[in-house]
């Protein structure tokens, strides 16, 4: 084939266009990484918004803030929970509270978890493991 300035060309634009097949290629690959973690994210942590009752002043304090939410783990039921730590629990009828995990205790060969808000005077009825969703892992505010 003899080189002539069509051949150099097509030649030069079969490279530009594997080289552009590859980073776009590449491209598609980052965003299909991308989307997993979300997807992943999504599966794991869910956002909720924080009614004003005042049970968790002064750090959930809604009153300061347009919009204060919480960015919870999703548990599982044979996951160790850590005194101390703050929960979301759903309540026998559905209501969720997010309170601190101030006690586990045995009762008849089962254990029941003990919360309470940070502004609260008592604790809360007492939850089982089932009840229990979530944990917060962060506050988001917006102003």
């Amino acid at each position: 084939m003899k080189l002539n300035t069509n051949n150099i060309l097509i030649f030069l634009l079969i490279i530009l266009l594997f080289g552009e097949i590859k980073v776009i290629t590449d491209i598609n690959n980052h965003n299909e990484r991308i989307k997993e973690v979300n997807r992943v994210l999504e599966l794991n942590f869910v956002e909720r918004s924080i009614e004003g009752t005042g049970s968790m002043k002064p750090l959930l304090n809604k009153n300061s803030y347009n919009d204060l939410k919480t960015i919870n783990r999703k548990i599982s039921v044979n996951e160790t929970l850590r005194i101390g730590r703050i929960y979301v629990y759903q309540k026998d009828n559905g209501d969720l509270i997010i309170h601190r995990l101030l006690g586990v205790y045995k009762v008849s060969n089962e254990s029941i978890y003990v919360f309470k808000g940070d502004n609260n005077q008592f604790v809360d009825d007492p939850v089982n493991r089932t009840q229990i969703i979530e944990e917060a892992t962060a506050i988001k505010l917006l102003d």
